[in-house]
């Protein structure tokens, strides 16, 4: 084989890689991932919050999510936590704060979050937060708009980077700190 054909074939075989690996990519950003509701704090009695968000490619929106939760959970909250599909509850009325987290992907919420957030239709301002991660800047004004224009009422909004060592600790606290109405 000359020179030329193994570069070539190499740079083939690149080109292929890339292209399976975004196809994933893209798979994980847009596919709604469908889980049970976990229940923190079970016997809260400060209220009942909905805790729905997309999980994305990796566990950092995991991971700052549950923290949050968390957070409410110790101050005397039940926390219900889920995933954003389908599946998820659409009936709010029993919650007294909604949580939505999102990744983001191209400057934008990700899409399983997006067409959960429009299934719900009318919020009827139920207070609601909003948590969204991203590499290098979030998506959280547009989650904040989309949150309003469904008559939702924002009370608090965390955008957090995943180069940030204390990304959880952070959502720990802002749960810990929040004021609601």
């Amino acid at each position: 084989m000359t020179k030329k054909r193994i570069i070539a074939l190499v740079l083939l075989a690149v080109l292929i890689t890339l292209g399976i690996v975004s196809a994933y990519a893209i798979y994980k950003m847009n596919t709604d991932v469908v889980s049970d509701i976990t229940i923190l704090n079970p016997n809260g009695t400060k209220g009942t919050v909905l805790v729905v968000y997309h999980p994305g490619i990796s566990d950092f929106q995991t991971r700052v999510t549950n923290a949050f939760a968390n957070g409410l959970a110790s101050r005397g909250y039940r926390v219900e936590v889920t995933t954003a599909s389908g599946q998820a509850p659409t009936d709010l009325s029993k919650y007294s704060l909604l949580v939505f987290g999102s990744p983001t992907y191209a400057g934008n919420p990700a899409q399983p979050f997006s067409r959960y957030l429009s299934s719900l239709g009318d919020l009827k301002g139920k207070p609601t937060v909003v948590i969204c991660t991203a590499s290098f800047s979030s998506a959280v004004a547009k989650m904040k708009s989309a949150v309003e224009e469904s008559n939702g009422a924002i009370v608090d909004s965390l955008e957090l980077l995943t180069n940030d060592g204390g990304a959880e600790a952070k959502a720990t606290q802002a749960a810990n700190t929040l004021i609601l109405p």
